[in-house]
């Protein structure tokens, strides 16, 4: 491939003449040759990113090959059609995620709701909730004095009586 080739290709793509299909397979065949071509900075910015969206790899590659284009000096007018039929593509992708999103919100609503319903929202009303089997297994209280010390200081340490210890 030689540089009048590409300057034709990116003058398509450029005024927009290309489509996102005719577009990756013209690189996906190309892209040796373009890499031993441009500098890695122009091949990179021209290379179709890998993008879940249609358009955005096209709109990128527009954006490279119009600096490719500017700083040979090449004539050409850039078009819109990449960019309008990608923000277009954006919004129909927005809408379906908020689509999504109260579909969502509205299947989950009556479970959280239930939950509230049937949980008590004051400590009294918890109580009356207990039943007198949960009451009872509680653990009896120790008093004070039934309560044994964990751990002893210096001080209060209990002495043994033998000289041994």
């Amino acid at each position: 491939m030689n540089s009048e080739v590409l300057a034709i290709k990116l003058l398509d793509l450029t005024e927009g003449r290309e489509t996102p299909e005719s577009w990756r397979s013209w690189w996906d065949e190309h892209e040796p040759e373009l890499e031993n071509l441009l500098s890695r900075g122009e091949f990179l910015k021209l290379k179709p990113c890998r993008h879940d969206f249609r358009w955005v790899p096209v709109l990128t590659s527009q954006k490279g090959a119009i600096a490719i284009l500017e700083k040979s000096s090449t004539a050409f007018e850039a078009s819109n059609l990449y960019q309008e039929q990608y923000l277009a593509e954006l919004d129909a992708f927005c809408k379906e995620q908020e689509r999504v999103q109260r579909k969502s919100k509205r299947n989950s609503r009556p479970t959280i709701l239930s939950c509230f319903a049937v949980t008590p929202s004051s400590p009294r009303r918890w109580q009356r909730r207990w039943s007198h089997l949960t009451r009872s297994s509680l653990p009896p209280r120790r008093s004070r004095s039934q309560v044994k010390k964990a751990c002893w200081t210096s001080r209060s340490r209990p002495r043994c009586e033998s000289s041994s210890c």
